[in-house]
C-alpha cells in the first residue's frame, strides 16, 4: 500500500497544525494579516515557515494511521522513512525539494535553510486574490459655535415675526434635485458587482490549482505499460478513420485478409508498408522502443491517438508475396503481437 506522506503534511498545515519530522525540524504555518501599502489594501494570506527545533508533536503519525487505517508502529515507521530519506539527500546533495512543499537547504554551519514552493495550496491567496484601492476622502471644515442665551423682549418678538412674515413671502426657496433610485444606488451596485466577479475569478482560480496540485503524486514513476491488439473492430478502426484514399477501389478502413490480398492494388504496395509494434502511455517505453528499433537499422514510425497512447512501429517495402514473411518475422524478433497499419492486412497469429 503506497502512503502519501506530503498529502498529510499539507493538510496538517491547512488546519494550522504543526509537521514534525524527526531528526530534521517542524513546519508550521503563518498567518499574515492583511496590509495597506501606500493607496492599496492586499488580502490576508498564510506562509509556511521551518525551525530546526521540534516540540515533538505526532501528528503526522496520527493523520497516516486515520487515513490509510494502518498501526500506530507503521504509522511512526513510515514517518521515520520519510525523514531518513530527506536527511540522506541533504547529506548527498546538500538540498532536497519536496514536492508541492518547497526546498530545504543545507547552508553553512550546520544550519538548514526552507524556501517554500510558489506558489502552493497554502500561500495561493498572496498570488490569485485581488488587492483593492483605496479612495482617500477629503476632510471637512467644522466650525464650532457657542449658542448664546438671549432674553427674549416682547416688542422685538412681535418685530421679528412681522419680517418673517414678509421675507418669507418675498424670499422665493430653492430646492435640491431630486434624484432617482437607479442614480443613487448605481455606483454601490457596480462595486459589489464587480467585487463578486473578482471573487469569483479567484475561486475558480484556486479550485484549479487545487485540483493540479492535489492530482500530483510524492515523486515516485509508476511503470504502467499498455497494449493495443489489433482488432480491426476498435483502436485500428478509429486510428484510420481519418485516412484519405487516392484509390475508389481501396478501401483504407477495410482489414484485408491474406485471402483477400489481390484486391489491394499495386500503387499501395509501392508506397511501402507500416507495421505496428506496440502502443504506450509512458513516454520512457517509446524511447525503448524506438531504440530497440533503430539499432536493427528499422525507419521508425510514430503516432499519437487521441487516447493518449502512441503507436511505435517501422517503415519497410513490401510487396504481396512478402507480407506473411515480414510481419511473422517482426512476431519473433520484435513483439508477439506486431500488426499491420498499413496496408490493413490481417495476419492470424500463431
Amino acid at each position: 500500500m503506497k502512503v502519501d506522506v506530503i498529502s498529510c503534511i499539507l493538510d496538517l498545515l491547512q488546519s494550522n497544525q504543526k509537521v514534525v519530522l524527526p531528526g530534521l525540524g517542524q513546519w508550521q504555518t503563518n498567518n499574515h494579516p492583511a496590509e495597506i501599502k501606500t493607496d492599496r489594501i492586499y488580502p490576508p494570506y498564510k506562509s509556511i515557515l521551518f525551525n530546526e527545533k521540534a516540540d515533538g508533536s505526532e501528528s503526522l503519525a496520527q493523520c497516516i494511521r486515520e487515513r490509510y487505517k494502518i498501526s500506530k508502529k507503521g504509522a511512526d515507521q513510515v514517518v521515520q522513512r520519510f525523514s531518513k530519506l530527506i536527511i540522506n539527500r541533504l547529506v548527498n546533495y546538500k538540498e532536497v525539494y519536496i514536492p508541492k512543499l518547497g526546498t530545504l537547504k543545507s547552508g553553512s554551519g550546520k544550519t538548514l535553510n526552507f524556501e517554500e514552493e510558489q506558489p502552493n495550496l497554502l500561500n495561493m491567496a498572496k498570488n490569485y486574490l485581488p488587492s483593492f484601492g483605496l479612495i482617500p476622502v477629503e476632510p471637512k471644515e467644522i466650525q464650532n459655535t457657542i449658542p448664546v442665551k438671549v432674553t427674549p423682549n416682547p416688542i422685538m418678538a412681535s418685530t421679528n415675526k412681522i419680517n418673517q412674515s414678509n421675507t418669507s413671502s418675498s424670499n422665493p426657496a430653492y430646492y435640491e434635485d431630486e434624484k432617482g433610485c437607479l442614480a443613487r444606488f448605481f455606483w454601490p451596485l457596480f462595486w459589489l458587482l464587480l467585487l463578486a466577479i473578482v471573487c469569483i475569478y479567484g475561486l475558480k482560480k484556486c479550485a484549479s490549482l487545487s485540483q493540479s496540485v492535489s492530482g500530483d503524486k510524492a515523486g515516485l514513476v509508476n511503470d504502467n505499460t499498455y497494449s493495443e491488439s489489433n482488432d480491426g473492430n476498435s483502436g485500428d478502426q478509429a486510428g484510420n478513420a481519418n485516412e484519405t484514399n487516392s484509390l475508389e477501389i481501396f478501401d483504407a478502413l477495410k482489414e484485408y485478409l491474406l485471402s483477400e490480398i489481390n484486391d489491394i492494388p499495386d500503387a499501395i504496395f509501392e508506397q511501402g508498408c507500416i507495421i505496428i509494434v506496440g502502443s504506450y502511455g509512458k513516454s520512457k517505453n517509446v524511447i525503448r522502443m524506438k531504440s530497440q528499433l533503430r539499432s536493427q537499422g528499422k525507419d521508425v514510425y510514430t503516432q499519437v491517438l487521441p487516447n493518449g497512447l502512441t503507436r511505435v512501429g517501422f517503415n519497410l517495402d513490401c510487396d504481396r508475396g512478402m507480407v506473411k514473411e515480414l510481419i511473422e518475422n517482426a512476431r519473433n524478433n520484435i513483439n508477439a503481437q506486431a500488426w499491420y497499419l498499413k496496408p490493413k492486412i490481417k495476419v492470424a497469429y500463431r
